[in-house]
């Protein structure tokens, strides 16, 4: 895995979905389509690359969201990685393999969707409704050196990851103060 797949994955599983469905149109029954939303055009652009180095497909930007629609990369993404659904997804086996910085893009793709900085209590929090797939990011996280906790469920069955002390992981608080707020 290379960091162009990890950033990939990561922003799918963070503001993105995958569908599938069935057209009425008669010449294409079957339709497949990878959409990306997120309010930092730095995100989107660098998401739209990643696909054409990966599968050589751009894709069409509407404002803050991206849209391809391709079987084929459909069917790459989901052999190779399995379900993407917020409650399900998982981490595959490959990105545990894969070098520091190929780990470190994923999180900082995932974190500029998912992640935001708690400045009065200096760390990063992460909240999903996944608390397997956030075991599977501490220990990622773990594998770089940051420690982390997770905390849940809440009251609406959601759980957070937590880094404390954020400002003594310097490279992650770049990533989370160069994240753009949204207004």
């Amino acid at each position: 895995m290379d960091s162009s797949l990890a950033r990939i994955h990561a922003r799918i599983c963070g503001d993105g979905n995958i569908s599938k469905y069935e057209s009425s149109e008669p010449d294409r029954n079957r339709r497949a389509e990878v959409v990306y939303t997120n309010y930092d055009d730095r995100n989107i652009r660098e998401f739209r690359e990643d696909l054409n180095s990966k599968f050589g497909v751009k894709g069409s930007v509407y404002q803050d969201r991206i849209m391809v629609r391709s079987l084929r990369v459909v069917k790459e993404l989901e052999d190779r990685f399995g379900t993407f659904g917020s409650k399900s997804f998982e981490l595959p086996e490959e990105l545990f393999k894969a070098s520091k910085e190929v780990k470190f893009q994923w999180i900082r793709a995932f974190i500029r969707d998912e992640g935001y900085h708690d400045e009065s209590n200096d760390r990063l929090r992460i909240k999903l409704m996944n608390r397997s797939a956030l075991g599977e990011i501490k220990a990622l996280l773990a594998d770089l050196g940051i420690c982390a906790h997770i905390t849940g469920p809440n009251c609406d069955d959601s759980f957070y990851l937590t880094v404390s002390e954020l400002s003594s992981f310097s490279r992650l608080l770049d990533v989370v103060e160069n994240k753009r707020k949204v207004k």
